[in-house]
């Protein structure tokens, strides 16, 4: 009885590296070296931008949900059913989230470690806006306003979103102890 001679074929090539200036190599996709990266104008940066600016902050995928709505007459939120003109205007008019401070998400994220925390963070945030509770989906100002309020209720350390305007927060700011339950 003989040996069966199977010869190893390589993995399919997934069909987004049928993209331009993709290509697979070695079981990944890759960008070509030679292919230049998007203008901040094309419609491919546009459409990421709006995505990154959804990703970022919920108030942010609220304000371009009304946005569109107000200006198109539609629900559609997916930006790549935008021509570049109205995601140029819509970037300039919305503006683009900045990313939370690392220091406040941190203490957020030790409140939601503090007996109780959790749902009295999940009750903030559907009180308060809705959607994810994820701390890093918000921005500062409203991170700000929900430990103020939180810790005020405890009577623990309590500071306001004009800290923020005031001074770069800092973790000496937001003092850890501070957000243990008494």
């Amino acid at each position: 009885m003989g040996l069966l001679n199977v010869e190893a074929k390589p993995p399919p090539m997934p069909a987004v590296a049928a993209r331009p200036g993709l290509q697979y190599s070695g079981g990944m996709v890759v960008l070509n070296a030679d292919t230049p990266m998007p203008a901040a104008s094309s419609p491919d940066n546009l459409v990421e931008r709006i995505k990154l600016a959804q990703s970022r902050s919920t108030e942010w995928q609220i304000q371009w949900s009304n946005y569109v709505m107000r200006h198109r007459g539609t629900s559609k939120r997916d930006p790549s059913g935008y021509d570049v003109d109205f995601l140029r205007q819509a970037l300039q008019d919305l503006g683009e989230p900045e990313p939370p401070d690392p220091v406040v998400v941190q203490r957020v994220k030790e409140f939601q470690k503090s007996p109780g925390g959790l749902e009295r963070w999940a009750g903030y945030v559907k009180n308060n806006g809705g959607g994810k509770c994820d701390p890093n989906l918000r921005q500062n100002p409203y991170l700000i306003k929900a430990l103020d309020t939180l810790l005020k209720e405890d009577g623990g350390f309590g500071y306001t979103a004009s800290d923020v305007e005031s001074a770069a927060l800092t973790a000496a700011t937001i003092p850890t102890a501070s957000l243990v339950k008494r």
